[in-house]
């Protein structure tokens, strides 16, 4: 529990909005970032029905363009309903930076000709009286995904004995290529830069 002054408020807030939201809206049925990890333990009854491949899922970026996303209407609405917050996801495992960001090369930036999805979002919130929360995930799937396995809990996971590595299409992987030198390095700067972009 953080005694930051600042940040007193949100054992009080009461009721909050999150938006969990990101290109796997266009498919309809998969869980943001999720959707495209094979064999989750918590949906294990829906057998993979509710999963696309890694490819697939970042395909989707092509598709994703919320024309009609206008967030003061409901923002206003959910301050009329003694919602005191409102958090946004601005990039999640899959790496969709859902603002324009000069780091990474997976976004609106590149997808969406720039437009901004994080910034009227904030100013919404704060014509309505909400606070504002942002929610950022440190994991990118997309950065990482040629250096990862999409099989849940494979490489050596004690819950999952013997279960093997898939890659971007859930093909069978023998074993995971090598991160070249300086990569953690770059994806440090690249999480701090984003970062520093959201809270600037």
């Amino acid at each position: 529990h953080t005694t930051h002054p600042d940040a007193q408020w949100f054992t009080y807030a009461g009721l909050g909005l999150f938006l969990h939201w990101g290109i796997s809206s266009v498919h309809g049925s998969i869980d943001v970032s999720w959707g495209m990890m094979a064999d989750t333990p918590w949906d294990s009854d829906r057998a993979n029905r509710n999963k696309v491949t890694p490819a697939e899922y970042f395909d989707l970026a092509e598709r994703f363009d919320p024309e009609r996303y206008d967030p003061s209407n409901w923002l206003r609405a959910a301050a009329e309903a003694d919602f005191r917050y409102a958090v946004m996801t601005t990039r999640h495992h899959d790496g969709y930076a859902m603002w324009p960001s000069n780091y990474g090369s997976f976004g609106v930036k590149q997808y969406l000709g720039g437009r901004d999805l994080v910034k009227p979002f904030i100013e919404a919130c704060r014509d309505a009286g909400l606070k504002v929360g942002i929610y950022y995930s440190a994991p990118d799937w997309y950065y990482h995904r040629k250096h990862m396995s999409f099989h849940y809990g494979s490489g050596g996971d004690p819950r999952f004995p013997g279960r093997e590595h898939y890659g971007l299409r859930h093909e069978l992987i023998d074993e995971l290529p090598p991160e070249p030198e300086g990569f953690d390095e770059e994806y440090r700067a690249y999480v701090r830069g984003q970062i520093v972009e959201l809270l600037t």
